[in-house]
């Protein structure tokens, strides 16, 4: 289906065109998604350049765009798949974006104090309610920066993608004159 879409029209940023120009230093369009948690990150008082970010994603259509745009920004990043988190070096992480749609996975011993924790994920309970890949109760007591699920990077994706709407739209309407 992503296929189908005009890569000019692409407000995602997900066809593989748009992926695959962006990795390449020659793209444009990026998916709101990663420009919504560059955004939140950029509110905490982390500097990205010689930071370390880790991803924890099974996707690599969410996890080869982000890595690029982190490491552009200056960062040394590693990404890890789901079952590689229990034995990665998640300590040593600045920056954690976990992306995998398991319930509690990152508890709070995986990570230092002062870490930025990005959680994409989204999990739902049988009553309904909605759960991210963090352990949030762990991590109470500790001096960290941890995204809400629900109510972090939904939101901030939205409004990305309200921009790439606009963006795009401008880029290719012939102006009135």
């Amino acid at each position: 289906v992503i296929d189908a879409i005009d890569p000019n029209k692409d407000v995602d940023g997900f066809h593989p065109k748009n992926v695959d120009s962006l990795v390449h230093g020659t793209g444009t369009i990026i998916s709101p998604l990663h420009q919504g948690i560059l955004r939140l990150i950029s509110q905490t008082p982390l500097h990205l350049h010689g930071a370390h970010s880790v991803i924890i994603a099974n996707s690599e259509i969410f996890a080869k765009p982000l890595a690029y745009l982190l490491t552009k920004a200056g960062t040394y990043v590693d990404t890890v798949r789901s079952e590689e988190v229990k034995g990665s070096a998640l300590k040593s992480a600045d920056i954690v974006i976990i992306a995998i749609g398991h319930k509690n996975l990152l508890k709070a011993e995986m990570i230092k104090d002062g870490a930025v924790i990005i959680d994409v994920g989204t999990n739902k309970d049988p009553d309904g309610k909605v759960h991210g890949d963090v352990d949030r109760a762990s991590f109470l007591n500790r001096n960290v920066f941890l995204t809400p699920v629900p109510g972090g990077v939904g939101p901030m994706t939205i409004a990305q993608l309200l921009w790439n709407v606009f963006t795009l739209t401008e880029q290719q309407t012939t102006p009135l004159v």
